[in-house]
Order: C-alpha cells, then sequence, then structure tokens
C-alpha cells in the first residue's frame, strides 16, 4: 500500500493475530491503528511485527472481545476490520462490536476464509459461515453491504 487512504483512520482490527493486516494498513494511514486479539501470544508477536517495521502509530489490546467488548468509545472509529475472525460461534457479536464503535460515516470491511474450498490453513470448513450468514448476522446492526462479495 502507498499514500493514505482517504477516510479510514481510526482503524481498529478485531482478531489481528500476527499483524498479518495490522502491520501493512499502519504502514498507509497516518492516524491511529488498534489491534485487538485474545492471545497474549499474539499480541506481542504482532507487536514485534509492529516495531521492526519501525511503526508507533498502533495501539496493541490483549482482550476478549467477545466477553468484553473493544473497550473504545462509541463511535469513535471510521474503520473496524474483521479479517478471517468470523468463525466463532457467536457470529453476531463481533459485527454487533464494530457498529457500536463505528462512526455514522465509518465502515466495517470483513474478509473471510472460503467455506467451499480447502485452504492449507485457517478453521475447519464447517467452521466458516457463508457470505448469507454473514450479512444475515449483520442485519438489524445499522450496517449496509456495499461492494462486492
Amino acid at each position: 500500500m502507498t499514500g493514505s487512504p482517504a477516510g479510514v483512520d481510526p482503524t481498529a482490527e478485531i482478531g489481528c493475530g500476527y499483524g498479518t493486516f495490522t502491520v501493512p494498513i499502519s504502514r498507509a494511514v497516518p492516524g491511529e491503528v488498534h489491534a485487538f486479539d485474545i492471545e497474549p501470544t499474539m499480541i506481542a508477536r504482532a507487536g514485534e511485527n509492529g516495531r521492526a517495521s519501525g511503526l508507533t502509530n498502533i495501539q496493541f489490546h490483549q482482550r476478549d472481545v467477545l466477553e468484553s467488548g473493544t473497550g473504545l468509545s462509541d463511535g469513535s472509529m471510521q474503520t473496524v476490520l474483521l479479517f478471517n475472525i468470523l468463525h466463532s460461534r457467536q457470529n453476531r457479536s463481533f459485527p454487533a462490536e464494530a457498529a457500536r464503535v463505528l462512526r455514522e460515516s465509518g465502515s466495517v470491511r470483513i474478509i473471510h476464509w472460503r467455506n467451499d474450498i480447502e485452504t492449507p490453513r485457517g478453521p475447519r470448513r464447517d467452521d466458516r459461515p457463508d457470505l448469507a450468514s454473514i450479512i444475515d448476522d449483520a442485519g438489524g446492526l445499522g450496517l449496509r453491504l456495499d461492494g462486492t462479495p
């Protein structure tokens, strides 16, 4: 990514893992990026990756977002990333938290493992929701589908 995409920060990523998406996104935006993961080892690794890249705009949070949310203020984020995280049995919890912290003009970006093919990594295919399920889980949260799946 080069340059700064207009209107994407501040950003929150729920389920940052090793920082695979966090680090390049943080390079591309001048503002704050909040990265959340339940696993202390993931937060430590993502932090190492961010520091190794010289980034100072990432705040890492080791937190069980399903249990206690992000702790961010209502309407405080321009972008919320839900990347490869919707395989929880509580799929509605993450979009609901994203909708809560999202600014009115903001967007939730979703990427997820396909459930129609085997992949070398990722959750079991049976645990991967299809697009219709993701849309259904986000229903009634004040979010609208925009773009091409």
